[in-house]
Order: C-alpha cells, then structure tokens, then sequence
C-alpha cells in the first residue's frame, strides 16, 4: 500500500446470515489446581427446573474425573491429591443455566476451579483464588474472559458460589456478592 495507492474504493458489505449467536453451553465441574478440595450441594437449574442436584450421601454416579485423587467424605466430594485434578458432570448441550455450590479449599497454594461451558476441546472456569491466591478471573481455555479481580480463598473455609449463563453472559457470585459480569468471545 505504501507503493501502490488505490485510485478509488469500493464499499463492500459482509453479512453471515447462518451465523448463530454465541451461546456458553456444556457441561459443569469442579476442580483444584495446587491444592485439595471438596464441594457439596451442586445444584444446576434452568427456568426454574432443576437439571441436577447433587447427593454426595449416595451416589457420584455421572461425574468423571481428570486427574486428582476423588472420593466422598462426610457428603462431600473430595479432591485430596495436591495437584490439578477435575471432575465434570452433566450434557453438552446445557446452557443458559444457573450454577450453584458450596466450595472448600483444604490445603495449598491456591483455591479452586468452577467449570462450565465444558465440551470436547473447550471449557471455561471460573479461577477462584488463582496466581497464588491472589486474584479471581474467568477463563475460557485458560484465556481471560474480562478482567480478574484480587481475591484470596481461605483454607478450610466453605465458600457459596454461583454461576449465572444466559447467553453469552456470565455472571459470577461469591458469597453472594458478584465478582465478575462478563461476555464470551465471539
């Protein structure tokens, strides 16, 4: 372009009319990343039906694990291996869902991983108390999904998380609170 200037321009317009929105949908998880944990009272629900509640008192029958060391203990489902370890539950065509648990760091560097959106080759999460306990972010294979926020997750302290998908809107809470309100990438 520096050596050959155009004489005039052409107005072109682009249109993908079979393009579909973005929309998150997959299944959910929970996961550590340095350290160990447990989680308890996983309920996930869709215009007011519950899709899945958790009863670690009988049965994780559905949940498959990556990596981690999972067992139940006291109705809770326990990652004791320090170290990355997930487990996930549910369909790949879940979306526009609500995501609620109750999450414990038991020991480690760090705090704990919420998934969802999860389907062959994609997740996303939410990084509670990542980079060394120092932050909150959401991921989208492990890219930053807006901005992370400074954040610490306490040992042996149970947390109440919520995941809120509508769309490609996700909306994070902990203890109530919301920590992050943000949008999918294209």
């Amino acid at each position: 372009f520096g050596v050959n200037r155009p004489d005039h321009s052409l107005s072109t317009e682009v249109s993908f009319p079979d393009a579909k929105p973005v929309v998150v949908t997959g299944q959910i998880g929970v996961g550590t990343w340095a350290d160990t944990g447990e989680f308890k009272d996983i309920r996930v629900e869709k215009d007011g039906k519950t899709l899945y509640a958790s009863d670690f008192t009988k049965t994780t029958e559905g949940w498959h694990s990556d990596g981690g060391r999972w067992s139940v203990e006291d109705g809770a489902y326990r990652q004791s291996r320090r170290g990355q370890g997930f487990s996930y539950f549910g369909d790949e065509s879940w979306s526009d869902y609500t995501l609620t648990l109750k999450a414990r760091k038991l020991s480690g560097a760090e705090g704990f991983m919420i998934v969802f959106g999860r389907k062959p080759g994609e997740r996303y999460w939410w990084n509670l108390g990542g980079w060394g306990n120092t932050q909150h972010a959401i991921e989208f294979n492990q890219s930053p999904v807006g901005r992370p926020v400074q954040g610490h997750i306490e040992t042996n302290r149970w947390y109440d998380v919520k995941v809120e998908l509508a769309g490609r809107r996700i909306r994070c809470y902990l203890n109530g609170e919301l920590i992050h309100d943000a949008t999918a990438p294209d």
